[in-house]
Order: structure tokens, then sequence, then C-alpha cells
């Protein structure tokens, strides 16, 4: 299975992340016949996949040329983020096959894999070039308040001088906050009279290394991860096996900023622990005194529904007349233990409706009467609350069963995946595809858009660069639909 990314790091080079989504499909650099032993299994795994994708994909969308489009631009979009190491040029000449990487998908040729790789590698060693001569010669630094903005819709450098002109702004950048952690850093730095400029020019050695090792069957996989993407952002594929090694090299500007960079995490790693409850008692004027049970979900899991029926037994012996379930962060999981947590609240009926295409609509029953815990109820949301976590949120806003406070909106995730095997028993991997959307009772969906809480709150978050589902690349969008 595909190993999750790292949390992200944050510095003031900032990594393109060339070749990151190979972190999803657990791809290392292959060298001499390894990589050979590979394109077989590949191979197979395309012409699989090609046919799996327009069979099981709740959209049914052909794989034709404007497929080919969106996979050429994602795969694109991988290798070099934040477009400083191709040039306008070279993006050209890989469009001239744009259009006929579909016939190659279902032909099973990943040759463009080694197109790709050979002129990434090319530019990527130049840049190496070009870093240890700028450091060699002496830069300036230059002092930044904040690390240089991504670079993802800007224009490909059209000539050598744009190019050097970029590189040199994020070189001065990073010696400049280099310089200014110094003394932090010389209380660990085994060698503190070693200038900044030769760490990072080591650093580059080492990133050419990687670079000059790396075969195209890492980029074959990144090609077919952006065929899974041209049609949706949750639709992936994991490689079988013999096609997994390890993991992925760091991009050139993530090398130069660690491990003596401006780098400090941005992100808290993800909780996918056991349901959790703590006893508090309210405050203020209504209600002073009264017993609550804070229950945190932090995602849905195999039978988180039962843990969770457990812990309202306990809440209720311990006196709770009112309930708080934090979702926030809840980043969704597993759907039928999602409708079960949301069926421990009600008496029973209609929750969900699911569409698996045009004309295919199934209304989900919480088939059990049983309610759990009768007492005051408030759901806790943020923008991160994704996919079960949202309907379960919905679903007991609909039925005025709960109080919903949060941001001013949940991410937006509304559709559902399931696992398809590629060949037999999976030989050739298996194919996470988009089969399903979900609408509320009352027939709108929040896909895209997430759900409204009754009482929102103010938050960073909201604040922030927009993280939802409707930011994401090919995002699924359909109409409502009438009520169940």
């Amino acid at each position: 299975m595909p190993r999750t990314p790292a949390p992200s790091s944050r510095s003031c080079l900032p990594p393109c992340l060339p070749l990151a989504a190979a972190c999803l499909l657990g791809l290392t650099a292959r060298v001499g016949g390894a990589a050979d032993a590979a394109y077989p299994v590949l191979g197979e795994t395309a012409r699989a996949l090609a046919v799996e994708l327009t069979r099981s994909h709740v959209l049914h969308l052909p794989l034709d040329d404007a497929m080919a489009a969106r996979a050429f631009d994602s795969l694109l979009a991988n290798i070099d983020g934040d477009r400083i190491y191709l040039l306008a040029e070279d993006v050209e000449k890989l469009a001239a096959r744009r259009n006929r990487l579909d016939d190659d998908l279902a032909a099973g040729d990943l040759s463009f894999a080694a197109e790709v790789l050979g002129v990434w590698r090319r530019r990527a060693l130049d840049r190496c070039d070009y870093v240890e001569r700028l450091l060699a010669e002496g830069v300036e630094p230059k002092a930044a308040d904040a690390p240089p903005p991504r670079r993802a819709a800007a224009a490909w450098p059209h000539d050598e001088a744009e190019w050097n002109e970029i590189w040199r702004s994020r070189v001065a950048n990073e010696l400049a906050a280099r310089m200014a952690r110094g003394r932090a850093d010389r209380g660990r730095d085994a060698d503190p009279a070693r200038p900044v400029a030769d760490r990072m020019a080591k650093a580059c050695d080492r990133f050419r290394t990687v670079v000059e090792e790396l075969d195209a069957g890492l980029v074959a996989g990144l090609l077919l991860t952006s065929f899974c993407r041209a049609y949706d952002p949750h639709t992936s594929v994991s490689l079988p096996p013999d096609a997994e090694t390890g993991d992925p090299p760091a991009d050139l500007a993530a090398v130069l900023a660690a491990p003596y960079g401006s780098v400090e995490a941005n992100e808290a790693a993800p909780d996918f622990g056991p349901v959790r409850m703590e006893m508090v008692e309210s405050g203020g004027a209504a209600g002073a005194g009264m017993k609550l049970a804070v229950v945190r979900i932090p995602v849905f899991r195999e039978a988180t529904a039962p843990e969770l029926a457990r812990t309202l037994a306990e809440a209720e012996k311990a006196g709770a007349r009112g309930l708080v379930l934090d979702l926030r962060g809840n980043a969704g999981g597993s759907f039928p233990e999602g409708v079960n947590v949301a069926g421990l609240f009600l008496a029973g009926g209609p929750v969900l409706q699911v569409r698996t295409g045009p004309r295919n609509i199934l209304v989900v029953q919480d088939e059990d009467p049983a309610v759990a815990f009768s007492g005051q109820l408030v759901v806790l949301v943020d923008r991160r609350s994704a996919s079960a976590a949202e309907a379960v949120a919905g679903i007991l806003q609909d039925y005025g069963r709960a109080m919903v406070v949060g941001d001013s909106r949940t991410h937006g995730k509304a559709t559902m995946q399931m696992p398809k095997p590629l060949g037999e028993h999976g030989r050739f991997g298996v194919l996470t595809v988009s089969t399903a959307q979900l609408h509320r009772l009352g027939g709108d969906t929040m896909q895209r858009r997430g759900m409204r809480p009754d009482i929102v709150v103010p938050s960073p978050l909201d604040a922030g660069p927009e993280t939802g589902e409707d930011s994401m690349p090919n995002a699924l969008d359909w109409p409502g639909r009438p009520p169940a």
C-alpha cells in the first residue's frame, strides 16, 4: 500500500516538490536492471487501469484526449509544481505527445515517462551547476519577510536569464535565512565555523547524486497516478509490490533547506486514534454546572460506532445531560461507520442519498430504532472536517437533532471511493476509484461547497489559504436531487 507522506515543511527556499506524488506510490530511484524488471509490471498496470477507470468511475467518462491533457498537466505539476526546473521550450516539446497519452496508456506504453525524466534530469543537473557556481562566486544574501510565493500559476521560464533570476532569488533568500539563524544553529552544528554557503553546496552535491540515479520507473508511476487524478482528486492507484521499493528523492530546494535551513513543521501529524471522552461542567448563566461529555472522534474506522456507543453509555452513567461531538479535523474514513454513528442519535429512518450513476439513486436508512443518547447534542466541525464527518454533521443537522458549530464551512468532499483490483487478485495493483456521490435528504450535495454550521465562530482556518475540495484540480460536481 502507498505510504503517507510526512508533514510538510516550510523554508525560505520553498520546495516545488518535483516527483512528490511518488510519496503516494511508495516508489524510489532504481538503479540498473531493477528498473527494467519493473516496467513489464507497470505496463500491465497501465492497460488494466485504462479499462477500470472508464468502467468503475461514477461518471463513466471515456479515456480520451481531454483526459490525456488533464493527466499531462497533473504530471507536470507533480514533477515541477513551482515551475522552476523546466523551461517553456521543454513543456512545448513534451506537449507534442499530450493528446496521445490516452492511447499509450491503453497500450501499456509508458515510454513518455523516460522522455519526461530525461528532460527534467538535464534541467535539474543544470540547476545544481548553477547553484554551486553562485555559492562559489558569492551571492548577496537577501532577507525576506516570508518564503517566496509558490509559482504554480506562473508562466514557465522563457529563457535562461529569467530562469537564473528565479534561482538566484531563492538561493539569496535561503542564504539570508540560514545566516539569521546562525546562533541558533551553532549549538547543534558539529562544525560551527564551516561557512553556510559551503554547507549548501554540499547539500546540492548530494542532490546531484540522487538525480543521476533516478530511473523512469518512478515517473511512470507518477504518470499512472496522473491519469487517476484526471478523473478526480480522490481516485488513485497502488502499485504492485514488485514496483515499490522505498521512498522518493527529495527536491533540490528541500535538500538545500535542510538540515541547516529555516525549516519548521507547520502541520500536525494526522490523528487516527480511538474515540476519547472528557467530562466537563458548563459555565455561563444558562445551564451553569450542567455535566457535559466532550467526545472526540478523530477518524471513522472499523468499529467506531460500537466504541462510541460504549462511550455514550459511560457518559450517561456519569450523569452527562449534554454531549459535544468533536469532529474537527476528522477527514472521514469509513462511510458505513459514519452512518452508524449518526444512527446512535436517531430513532431510525432515511439519512442520505447515494448516487452511483445518472439514474442510480440509493436511499441509505438508519435501520436501528435504538437511541444511544437522547440528551442535548452539539457537533463541532471545521474546514478540515470532510467526507464521512460532513455526512454525520449533515444528517444530524437535517433531523434537527444537533446544533452544528464551527468554521464557515466544511471541506466539501461528498464522494465515496472503492478499491478495484487490477488484474487477477490485484497482481497489477489496486485502483481506488470514486464510485458514488453523497446527497443530503433534501437532495442537496455538500460536494465542493461543504456544509454551513448553524453557528459560525471565528476561525484562523477561514482566514488562511483555500484548502477545500473546490480548490482541488478536477474536483467533481453534480446538481442536486429531489427529496427522498
